[in-house]
């Protein structure tokens, strides 16, 4: 069996040679709108998938953590300072006192194994942590990667440099119909119509797990419409929207109270069971 350090390397490496062809592949010459339409999708997908990695180790994470390690860790100090102090007053006891004091201290062992179970078991936060920021520095690298690719619509060599701000905004616009249009491509592949799909728009399911009635507010980062949803407490429900970027911002009696980012992309997730392009939660609090 591969050690966590080889598959780590290994992981890493594979992530490098895929950053190597993208990158290198924007790079040379322009060869065509439409291989960089694929690379725009290649990034989405990467974006997407590293995305839903991220969020998965997120629910590893403990709330407030630091502050039970802390306590934790009090408590083991307090509890060796006991140990010693009943071991130095053994001899000064009768017999019958000191199986007494033995039994205590037992009990007071048997306490430290499972305060250091606890205090391993929060550590481990701190290395998901971690690794979540690192997943998060590589979605950096892969959006700028993709907003780059995106400007040079606006620049292509065949074309004069100097725009007007008019026609880049006209250009920008095309180039977002455009991508979108690519992955939806990508996404109808492997997606029939029905449960999943309706129209130009792909299953992303909204759950609100908070115990008041929440708002979940999606907007495109790209621009469009906002969509807004309001649920019970307890309350799930699918809609369909169009692939991209989107924001999504939960409300409790008109005031946020959280938010996220969400991406829709070729990549299928499962949510409780259930098949769908994204999703997005308010957690329980």
């Amino acid at each position: 069996m591969l050690s966590f350090r080889n598959y780590f390397y290994g992981f890493w490496a594979a992530v490098g040679l895929i950053l190597v062809a993208v990158f290198s592949g924007c790079s040379a010459s322009r060869l065509g709108s439409e291989q960089d339409d694929r690379r725009v999708v290649l990034l989405e997908n990467m974006i997407a998938e590293e995305s839903a990695r991220r969020d998965a180790l997120k629910e590893q994470v403990s709330d407030d953590y630091e502050v039970e390690l802390l306590r934790v860790n009090r408590r083991l100090s307090q509890v060796y300072g006991d140990i010693r102090n009943l071991r130095d007053s053994l001899s000064t006891m009768s017999t019958d006192l000191i199986e007494n004091q033995n039994e205590e201290i037992a009990g007071k062992e048997e306490e430290i194994i499972l305060l250091q179970k606890d205090s391993v078991r929060l550590f481990g936060n701190k290395k998901v942590e971690a690794e979540v920021a690192e997943i998060d520095r590589l979605i950096d690298r892969f959006k700028t990667e993709r907003t780059r690719i995106m400007s040079n619509y606006a620049s292509d060599d065949g074309l004069p440099k100097e725009l007007s701000e008019t026609e880049e905004e006209r250009r920008q616009r095309s180039l977002n119909v455009r991508s979108r249009q690519m992955l939806m491509e990508e996404i109808q592949k492997d997606t029939a119509s029905g449960e999943l799909r309706q129209g130009s728009g792909f299953k992303v399911i909204l759950d609100n797990q908070y115990s008041q009635v929440v708002t979940f507010k999606v907007t495109p980062l790209y621009g469009g419409d906002h969509t807004s949803v309001a649920l019970g407490s307890r309350q799930k429900q699918a809609v369909y929207l169009p692939p991209g970027d989107y924001q999504v911002t939960f409300l409790s009696a008109s005031r946020a109270i959280n938010s996220m980012r969400m991406t829709v992309s070729g990549k299928k997730h499962i949510y409780q069971g259930e098949s769908c392009f994204a999703f997005a939660y308010m957690p329980e609090r």
